[in-house]
C-alpha cells in the first residue's frame, strides 16, 4: 500500500500531521521510517493502524517523553508487561526509533550494588570498563566476557567473571565458582576450572543472575555501569539487548531527540476489546460513574482483563478469595507437561515449592487478599512463559535421546515419558480448592521429589540423563552413551525402580 494512502487513512491527526512535517522537513526516507516502525508495533499487537486515534497517543517533548518510565505498583494489563512505546524525533534528523518502558526493563533492580562493585574492583580485578545488564545472550560470542551470579540468587560465592562459549545455540560460562552443563567441545578448561550453562540467545535460564556483558574501557568501572531505563522493543517485547539494531542501535541515540509520540500499549491489546473499553469509558462520563475517578476506571479494566484471561484457561467463576476452585490446572500446567523431569531436577521444581509458600502466606496475611490474589493469578501467566521457554531444550534433550540411544535406552526413557504424563494426569485430577489443599500439594510434590531421589531407588545413568534433561548438553549425550552399557540386569532393578515411583504416585494423587 503506498504510504501516502496509509496516512492519509488514519483516524490520527497528529500521526498525519508528524508524518507529513517529517517529510517535509527532513525527506520521505524518515517518515517512511517511522510508518514502518509504527506498522511493526501495531502488527505484532494486532491492532489495524488504520484504527489508531489520538487517543492512543500523547505527543511530548523529548524530556517528558524521557520521564514517562514504568514504577513498581503500575497497572499494567497487557501481558508483555509493556507500559508505552515512545517514537523519537529530531528536528534536524528526524525519525530516530523507538523504544519501551514496563516491568520487565528495571535495570536498576539488575545493576550492582556498593557490595557487588567492591567485589569486581577487588576480588575480580575489574576496575575499569563498561558492564552492560543482560536481558538476552543475542549477539554474544565466543571470548566475551559476562560477569553475574552463577545461580539463582545473590550468593556471593557464586559470583564471578566468566568467559562465553557458544555451541548449537547454547551459551556457557566457563568460570571457577559453578558447574552445571559442559560444552562438547574438550578445549572450554582453557578458560576456567567449570562450565555453567546459561542458556539459548532469547532465554537465559533462570539459574543466572545480574549477568553483565563485560567491555574494556578506560573509565572508572564504579561511574561506568549501565544504568538505561528505555528498553529496545523486538517482536512486540521489550528487550535489553545491545547488539541488534531493532529500532535504535544505540540507546543514547534518544539524546538527540526534541520531542516524542508515546503510545500506551494497554488500549491496544486485544483488539476485539478496545471498542468496548472506548465505549466504557464514554459511558463513564454518564450518570453515577462520572463520580469515578480514572485509576478506579483503570482498576476496574485491569479486573475485567484479568477475569477474562483466566477464563480463557478455563475458570468460569468470579476471581474472590471465598471462593478459590481447580487450583490443580493452575500448578499442573506450572509444571508443564515434563512435571515429573522438572520435580527430578530441582532448580524449577523448588522455585515452584517456594512460590507456594509465597502466595500461601501472601494472601492468608494480606488485608487485601482479593489483590493479592490477582496478583498470583497474573503471575501464572509468567510462570507459563517461563516453562514454555524450557521446552524447546527438553525437546532436544529427547533427540539426543533418540540419536545417540541404543534400543534398550530409548525404551527405558520412553518409560519415564510415559511415567512423566502419568503424574501429570494425576496432578490434573487432583482437586486443589482452598490454600488448605494448595499446602497439602505442595508436601505432596515434595514426597515425590524425596522418593524420586530416594538412594532405594536405583536408575543408574538415567538418573543423570533426568537430572541434565533441561540443559541438552554433553552430561546428557554422555550418559545416554553409558546408559548404553547397562546390563539386562540392571536394567531389571531400573524397572523395579519405576514401578515403585509409579505406586507411590498412585498412592499420593
Amino acid at each position: 500500500m503506498n504510504y501516502l494512502l496509509l496516512y492519509e487513512a488514519f483516524k490520527s491527526k497528529g500521526i498525519s500531521n508528524t508524518i507529513k512535517y517529517i517529510k517535509d522537513k527532513v525527506g520521505k526516507e524518515s517518515s517512511n521510517k517511522f510508518l514502518t516502525g509504527l506498522k511493526d508495533i501495531l502488527d505484532s499487537f494486532k491492532f489495524p493502524i488504520s484504527e489508531i486515534t489520538d487517543d492512543d497517543i500523547q505527543y511530548v517533548t523529548a524530556k517528558k517523553a524521557k520521564s514517562i518510565q514504568y514504577k513498581d505498583g503500575d497497572e499494567i494489563m497487557n501481558p508483555n508487561g509493556i507500559l508505552a512505546i515512545k517514537f523519537w524525533f529530531s528536528l534536524e534528523l528526524g525519525y530516530l526509533g523507538y523504544t519501551g518502558v514496563g516491568k520487565h526493563n528495571l535495570y536498576y533492580k539488575k545493576s550492582f550494588n556498593v557490595k557487588e562493585i567492591d567485589f569486581i574492583k577487588n576480588k575480580l580485578g575489574l576496575e575499569k570498563g563498561e558492564l552492560i545488564p543482560l536481558n538476552t545472550l543475542r549477539g554474544l560470542k565466543d571470548g566475551d566476557i559476562v560477569v553475574g551470579y552463577f545461580s539463582s540468587i545473590d550468593e556471593i560465592s557464586r559470583f564471578s567473571k566468566a568467559t562465553i562459549i557458544e555451541e548449537n545455540g547454547i551459551y556457557f560460562g566457563i568460570q571457577d565458582v559453578a558447574s552445571g552443563g559442559t560444552p562438547d567441545r574438550r578445549d572450554w578448561r582453557k578458560y576456567g576450572r567449570y562450565s555453567w550453562n546459561l542458556g539459548r540467545e532469547d532465554n537465559i535460564g533462570d539459574d543466572s543472575f545480574k549477568l553483565h556483558l563485560y567491555k574494556e574501557s578506560d573509565k572508572d568501572i564504579e561511574s561506568n555501569i549501565i544504568k538505561l531505563k528505555d528498553a529496545h522493543i523486538d517482536g512486540g517485547k521489550l528487550s535489553n539487548d545491545n547488539y541488534d539494531n531493532y529500532s535504535i542501535s544505540d540507546l543514547s541515540e534518544i539524546k538527540k531527540a526534541d520531542f516524542a509520540l508515546v503510545l500506551y500499549v494497554d488500549s491496544l491489546v486485544n483488539y476485539e476489546d478496545v471498542r468496548d473499553i472506548r465505549k466504557f469509558r464514554k459511558d463513564a462520563k454518564k450518570g453515577a460513574t462520572a463520580l469515578m475517578t480514572d485509576e478506579e476506571i483503570k482498576k476496574i479494566n485491569y479486573t475485567n482483563y484479568m477475569t477474562k484471561l483466566i477464563k480463557d484457561l478455563g475458570y468460569t467463576e468470579k476471581i474472590s478469595y471465598e471462593n478459590i476452585n481447580n487450583l490443580q490446572k493452575i500448578f499442573s500446567r506450572i509444571l508443564g507437561n515434563w512435571s515429573l523431569f522438572n520435580i527430578f531436577e530441582g532448580s524449577y521444581y523448588n522455585d515452584v515449592i517456594n512460590s507456594i509458600d509465597r502466595i500461601t502466606k501472601d494472601i492468608i496475611n494480606s488485608d487485601d487478599k482479593e489483590k493479592k490474589l490477582n496478583l498470583f493469578y497474573e503471575s501464572y501467566i509468567e510462570w507459563i512463559k517461563k516453562f514454555k521457554s524450557k521446552e524447546e531444550t527438553i525437546n532436544l534433550s529427547k533427540k539426543i535421546v533418540e540419536k545417540y540411544g541404543n534400543e534398550n535406552t530409548i525404551m527405558y526413557m520412553n518409560k519415564f515419558y510415559d511415567l512423566n504424563n502419568y503424574l501429570s494426569k494425576k496432578m490434573t485430577n487432583y482437586e486443589i480448592n482452598n490454600l488448605e489443599d494448595l499446602r497439602i500439594f505442595q508436601f505432596k510434590l515434595r514426597s515425590i521429589r524425596d522418593v524420586l531421589k530416594s538412594d532405594y531407588n536405583e536408575l543408574y545413568y538415567f538418573y543423570n540423563i533426568i537430572d541434565n534433561f533441561k540443559y541438552a548438553d554433553y552430561d546428557v549425550t554422555n550418559n545416554v552413551e553409558r546408559a548404553n552399557s547397562l546390563s539386562n540386569e540392571e536394567l531389571n532393578v531400573v524397572q523395579k525402580s519405576i514401578d515403585l515411583i509409579k505406586r507411590f504416585i498412585d498412592k499420593t494423587f
